[in-house]
């Protein structure tokens, strides 16, 4: 049975991000990949995904990344008033116009009605699967594991043998499937620990920003700042009661407070 590898986000989740590391993962397995919902291909990247779509899935192995729901207030805010690309979005035109004519606080409380959709998403989701790898962009961004990353995802074995001769035919026969040349893709791979060690090398903030450093801000990229907990220095009152009133447990649900008095 064909066992998907699904990765699953959510807006401002740095899922552009996990999605290259999927990306990654495609070209080491060979294995056939789609950018969205499709069981008919091996990998399929979701960026904004909701649990129920995990119902399309015969069988599926999936990553869950999400983050504290303010900081994705603010990184919302500052994408969707500047760098987002709007081809696709034509709603964020309108949005954007509102973003530029007010000011930066009256801006983060129209940012938390505009995406409040997507920390919907977050707050229903199912966070005791067995099959979802449960991810943190505070955690995975400051310290990966990788090695359990790709072991979850069957991609690896606990000892890290591969046989490097049939590695290599397999990713090519995958490769030859995805052009119609071969009748079958192979559904277990277990990668070389150097190429496991090399996909979040070569996708790493300091690639992807053009060699900035986490912390140092270009309001002008996707890759704006790589930091957590910037909330922190930005939330006014106002801001935190808003929050609460249009949000209500959904930071003690994902466990980034244990209660309200925040």
């Amino acid at each position: 049975m064909n066992q998907n590898l699904v990765f699953l986000g959510h807006h401002k989740c740095a899922s552009t991000w996990m999605g290259k590391i999927f990306y990654g993962i495609q070209s080491a397995t060979g294995w056939s990949i789609k950018y969205g919902l499709d069981p008919s291909q091996k990998i399929n990247i979701i960026g904004n995904a909701k649990y129920e779509y995990l119902e399309s899935y015969d069988s599926f192995i999936g990553v869950h990344l999400i983050r504290d729901p303010r900081d994705i207030i603010i990184s919302g805010y500052h994408s969707h008033r500047k760098t987002h690309p709007t081809d696709k979005w034509p709603q964020l035109i309108k949005f954007r116009d509102k973003l530029t004519s007010v000011s930066f606080s009256e801006g983060l409380i129209l940012e938390m009605d505009f995406i409040a959709h997507h920390l919907e998403d977050m707050m229903n989701w199912n966070y005791d699967d067995p099959n979802i790898l449960e991810l943190r962009f505070e955690d995975i961004t400051t310290q990966p594991n990788w090695q359990e990353f790709f072991h979850f995802l069957g991609l690896s074995s606990r000892d890290g043998k591969h046989n490097t001769i049939q590695y290599n035919i397999k990713r090519a026969l995958n490769k030859l499937y995805n052009r119609g040349l071969y009748p079958s893709q192979f559904q277990q791979m277990h990668l070389p620990q150097s190429v496991i060690d090399e996909i979040p090398i070569q996708n790493s903030f300091n690639k992807l920003s053009g060699g900035r450093k986490k912390g140092e801000t270009n309001e002008n990229s996707h890759y704006r700042k790589g930091l957590s907990g910037e909330w922190q220095s930005i939330f006014t009152e106002e801001h935190k009661l808003y929050f609460k009133s249009k949000f209500p447990g959904l930071l003690e649900k994902l466990n980034y407070e244990s209660d309200a008095n925040w």
